[in-house]
């Protein structure tokens, strides 16, 4: 490549830094070339970016620009580093936009050449491109150069002297051959030439200044950062993958499944898709485009995920950890961030350098005090906080902090919560000025869910036949199709299959699973009891009541955890159930492994915590029935009340709104409904007792227990106070078609008569075919209509799904059919 030819102009170079710093003349002369680039001509580069775009707005967005102008943006992007690509997507860093940057965009402009265009490579007359690739290769020599000398530093000064006035003929000609109108010509030539003076005068300035102290401590911390920044990439990245490849695996139910064969399962063996639902926009968001609800730049948005306990949030969030860590492109733009770092809100992470700290280990010890944060906040970041709904007193430090770093910063953060939670999450970022993009998980959609459940089976390894397990699940997909739609339960059936398969087929509702579940964990309980040295030699019946005892005082550690919104089990609480049991002679260690699943946190300590949030709800709930058929505090069983154990788990009255704990109070009612079979027989009165406290937690309408007696299982007495309670039998109920099998279900266990009619509409929508085939899922060939229906009128179309039916119907000889031609059902 020619050079310039250089003039005499030979700038003085006095030495004005104070006797306190020393430098010799190699430092002197690169702080000198660094400040000029710096100073003079990186602003010149912008200009000139300016002037050959000339229908570009200043200060607006440049790649909307481009786009205006045909560019195809993706192929700017292969042009430019992940840090320049950053940049470039924020209209705000025009100003952090360096010489490489501008000149990668340069070739993108309208008056010069494109980019594979040999000018921008060999010397052509008086075509500028290659005098602007020289300025910019100068730039990047005298950078990676710290040995320069002053003869050297002098020489260089003088040709990007001489450069300047180069440029600034060959740009002339190609900028102002696009302008037409005289008066603009004159005006962007004024600007022009006044630009370069200045340019020209500042490198004469700089270059025969002194280096003030001002100057060599910012290049010192320029340098100082950048090698900072090297050093993280080189020790602190390894470190930070390392950690994050234990994180990504997935098996909360590893109480049951064993910790030395199968102790962790990566996420990706048994992810399935889920359904994603946006709140605006493409009402389905697939998981591909959920990092589009993440704005990398707009330092005020948050993108939240939100579902009940058990939809499956950390699955989700370990699915986008596991993918960046293996370079996957199915997410879009998840490839773009240097950093990932991912925080449970369980743990006690304080602060965020504490999170560093957890995360690069001992490399944080080599920056000096939070110089970690700003090198690691150089990068593009993106941070997951999950389960914002279990915030503690540290965690609650840290994600205030959170905050505001992105006022400063360019953070992307998830969070992820339960629904109950998101209008306090939404009050506390709403304080600070910020906004909220938020996508609903709803599970695993129907047509997904034996995917999951054969993903799941496959990881035990056992003989059991799954064939006959996926036949159950689409034997329950209506009457279940809630339950199945989360993938905690899902998995929980998986592990009933293998270990219980014979009791699978009892199970019609959530808490009979837990239940389950539950039973399973106790068995196993029991048989490590047999073997262990301490009770091995104890009679059956000593180790059963006192194990029962032992559960009891879990049970209640239980519902403090949900009183206090956590799911980890403070080691003060550890210490007193390890106690209780050795008081009773029992080894604790098996009691909490049993039932309890140990933690390691990312910090590398361990804590107990329960093994999923719904399972705490479950544990909990399991209390009441457990206090009801006990002596409970020296009183008889007949004086214990659901509302009296209450008040004494709580220390007081009830509180007026019970929402909190109405996923427990269901479950609760399930095993008092569930306990004729499983010597937990409760009174009546205690049965209705929890359907009133249910109704304080807000299922106070007709929609809303309906929806919820998908999950209990009513005997004849609380199906009759339900009907009356909410007059679901009155002549202007409606049912809505989620809730027909509930209602159903309803009419079946009400004794005849009726309590306030003998005739029912039930209307179903069936408009499509989809619809038809959910909704035809409840009946089957041996369903009898209820004797507490008189007749019975089907309105259909010509459907082969709903000729089927009919003819099912006939089959049970039970009632008179008419078929009268229309869109929905009615019962008579």
């Amino acid at each position: 490549m020619d050079l310039p030819s250089t003039s005499k102009h030979t700038p003085q170079q006095p030495d004005t830094v104070p006797p306190s710093i020393q430098i010799d003349e190699f430092d002197e002369s690169s702080i000198r070339l660094w400040k000029i680039f710096r100073e003079a001509i990186q602003p010149l580069y912008f200009m000139i970016l300016c002037w050959v775009n000339p229908t570009w707005a200043r200060g607006s967005n440049f790649k909307d620009y481009l786009e205006s102008q045909g560019v195809n943006i993706n192929e700017v992007k292969r042009n430019l580093s992940k840090d320049q690509w950053d940049k470039f997507m924020n209209p705000s860093f025009h100003n952090t936009w360096d010489i490489s940057m501008i000149h990668a965009l340069l070739p993108f402009s309208k008056c010069l050449a494109g980019k594979n265009d040999e000018k921008w490579h060999k010397q052509n007359g008086s075509d500028p491109e290659i005098s602007l690739t020289f300025l910019k290769n100068k730039r990047n020599e005298t950078a990676h150069n710290p040995r320069i000398d002053r003869g050297w530093c002098s020489l260089i000064i003088n040709e990007l002297y001489e450069l300047t006035i180069k440029i600034q003929g060959s740009l002339k000609l190609v900028v102002l051959g696009y302008v037409v109108n005289p008066e603009d010509k004159e005006k962007i030539e004024r600007e022009m030439d006044r630009d370069f003076d200045n340019t020209r005068q500042k490198i004469h300035e700089i270059g025969k200044g002194g280096i003030g102290a001002e100057v060599f401590d910012e290049y010192q911390r320029e340098i100082d950062f950048t090698k900072k920044k090297k050093l993280l990439e080189e020790e602190g990245f390894p470190c930070l993958k390392k950690i994050l490849e234990k994180l990504k695996s997935i098996n909360p139910l590893n109480l049951i499944t064993g910790t030395s064969s199968n102790p962790n399962t990566p996420v990706e063996k048994i992810y399935t898709e889920m359904k994603l639902k946006g709140e605006s926009g493409p009402s389905s968001v697939p998981i591909e485009e959920i990092l589009n609800h993440v704005p990398h730049y707009d330092h005020s948005r948050f993108l939240l995920i939100k579902g009940m306990a058990g939809m499956g949030k950390t699955t989700l969030v370990k699915k986008i950890n596991s993918d960046w860590l293996s370079k996957r492109d199915d997410i879009k733009g998840l490839n773009d961030y240097d950093i990932l770092l991912y925080v449970q809100c369980r743990d006690f992470i304080e602060s965020f350098k504490d999170l560093l700290v957890a995360f690069f280990r001992d490399v944080h010890q080599k920056f000096q005090g939070n110089e970690i944060i700003e090198v690691c906040l150089a990068y593009k970041c993106l941070l997951i906080v999950d389960w914002y709904d279990e915030l503690n007193d540290k965690s609650s430090k840290l994600f205030l902090e959170v905050l505001t770093l992105k006022k400063s910063h360019p953070i992307s953060v998830i969070v992820t919560t339960r629904p109950e939670f998101e209008e306090r999450f939404n009050n506390q970022v709403k304080s600070d000025d910020t906004t909220v993009s938020t996508i609903s998980l709803e599970g695993i959609p129907e047509e997904k869910r034996e995917d999951f459940v054969r993903k799941y089976y496959e990881e035990f390894g056992s003989d059991s036949v799954l064939l006959q397990l996926l036949q159950y699940l689409r034997k329950t997909m209506h009457t279940m199709h809630e339950v199945w739609g989360l993938p905690l339960n899902l998995a929980l059936l998986t592990v009933l299959w293998v270990n219980k398969p014979e009791v699978i087929s009892n199970i019609t509702t959530e808490a009979e699973l837990y239940w389950q579940f539950h039973l399973l964990s106790l068995s196993k309980l029991k048989k490590r009891l047999a073997k262990n040295p301490l009770t091995a030699h104890l009679p059956p019946t000593f180790i059963k009541i006192n194990t029962r005892k032992s559960i009891e005082k879990l049970c209640g550690e239980s519902f403090r955890a949900l009183q206090n919104d956590e799911i980890n089990i403070p080691e003060s609480t550890i210490n007193n159930l390890s106690a209780f049991s050795h008081s009773l002679g029992l080894p604790a260690e098996e009691l909490t492994g049993a039932f309890l699943k140990k933690v390691t946190t990312s910090q590398g300590s361990f804590h107990y915590s329960f093994p999923h949030k719904g399972i705490m709800e479950f544990m909990a709930a399991l209390f009441f029935p457990m206090k009801l058929t006990n002596q409970c505090w020296g009183q008889s069983v007949n004086t214990a009340t659901p509302t009296k154990i209450f008040e004494m788990l709580l220390g007081g009255s009830l509180p007026e709104n019970l929402h909190k704990y109405q996923n427990m109070l269901i479950q609760m009612i399930s095993l008092l409904h569930m306990g004729d079979e499983d010597e937990m027989k409760v009174s009546e009165d205690a049965k209705i007792e929890a359907l009133e406290l249910l109704v304080r937690s807000g299922v106070n309408d007709k929609d809303s227990v309906l929806r919820v007696l998908k999950n209990i299982k009513c005997d004849h007495s609380s199906a009759r106070w339900i009907a009356q309670r909410f007059k679901l039998f009155d002549e202007d109920t409606t049912i809505q078609d989620h809730t027909i099998d509930a209602y159903i279900a309803l009419l079946r266990a009400t004794d005849p008569p009726l309590p306030n009619r003998e005739e029912i509409d039930i209307n179903l929508d069936l408009n499509d075919t989809d619809c038809c085939k959910d909704y035809l899922g409840i009946w089957d060939p041996t369903f009898q209509i209820p004797l507490n229906i008189r007749s019975l009128s089907v309105w259909l179309k010509d459907h082969p799904s709903l000729d089927a039916f009919c003819r099912s119907l006939e089959k049970t000889k039970t009632k008179e059919i008419k078929y009268l031609g229309n869109v929905s059902f009615v019962w008579r």
